[in-house]
Parts: structure tokens; C-alpha cells; sequence
């Protein structure tokens, strides 16, 4: 009866081991950061704007001025000119008139999660901003964001670091 019980108890102790292990190698292989590039394009026929005027009032005529916001959704594409999915954005000017400086804030939703990005755009044909976040396929993404004005629209080329 003793030598039952040793064996029942290696026997369940090896068990619960190879659970154990079963479990933890699970865990490992959770997927990191992205890491590569992405290309989307933003056409603008496909997007929205609307132009917020906060004081002091000049109006979208005149240009904004500090304080003004603008929020932007559009269609998204791939370099292939296939839907890719939708962008979300929220634009605070910081300063000046004809040569600007805007607060960026925008969220990329594309198939297998969102990618957040935030910075400064200067009013340059290409600025960069800092990918910040995501979700799903792109939690815990880093980088940076190229975001370049064509005749079109706008191209963003993400670099994942990680």
C-alpha cells in the first residue's frame, strides 16, 4: 500500500511539471512589439475636416490662429490603393499663422488593432511625430511617424523600433 501511494505521488507530481511547463511556454511566446515599416496613403477626397475657430474669432478665411482646432477622419489606403482602414485625428494650433505650429494627436485604426501617434507638425511638406502605442497586433509599438503631403493627400510611412 506504501509503495502505491509513492508511485501516486510521483506520478501526480510529474503531472502537475509537465502543467506547469505547458503553461509557462504559452506565456513565452506571446508576441513583442511590431518592429519594420508601414506605408498608408490618405487621399484627400476621402477625408473630413472640420474647422474649429476658438477666440480670439478670425475664421477659417483669415487663418487659424492659436487656439483654433481641426478634427480629421478619413479612408486610409496601402501602397496598393486597397482600403486599409480609418484615421482619426485632433489638430490644436500652438502658434503662429502662415508658418504654424500644431499639437497632433491621432489614432491609425488598421486590421489587427490600433497604432496612436502624438508630436508637433510645422507646416513643412514632411513632418515627423512619435508613434506613442496600439493595441492587438501593434501593443506596445514605438517609433516614429513620417507623415509626407502629396498632390493626393498625405503619406505615412510608420518605423516600428520594438
Amino acid at each position: 500500500m506504501k509503495r502505491q501511494a509513492v508511485v501516486l505521488s510521483a506520478a501526480l507530481a510529474a503531472v502537475l511539471l509537465l502543467g506547469v511547463a505547458v503553461v509557462s511556454s504559452g506565456v513565452a511566446q506571446q508576441p513583442g512589439p511590431p518592429t519594420g515599416t508601414l506605408d498608408l496613403v490618405q487621399l484627400n477626397r476621402e477625408s473630413s475636416f472640420k474647422f474649429i475657430d476658438n477666440p480670439p474669432r478670425g475664421g477659417e478665411e483669415r487663418e487659424p490662429s492659436p487656439g483654433d482646432m481641426a478634427i480629421i477622419g478619413a479612408t486610409l489606403r496601402d501602397t496598393s490603393n486597397r482600403r486599409a482602414g480609418r484615421l482619426h485625428v485632433v489638430l490644436t494650433r500652438l502658434e503662429g499663422r502662415r508658418k504654424y505650429v500644431d499639437q497632433v494627436n491621432g489614432t491609425f485604426r488598421v486590421e489587427g488593432g490600433y497604432i496612436v501617434v502624438g508630436g508637433i507638425l510645422g507646416g513643412g511638406r514632411t513632418d515627423d511625430a512619435a508613434i506613442t502605442g496600439g493595441t492587438g497586433r501593434y501593443a506596445g509599438a514605438r517609433g516614429t511617424l513620417r507623415v509626407t503631403e502629396t498632390r493626393q493627400g498625405l503619406r505615412f510611412r510608420f518605423t516600428f523600433i520594438g
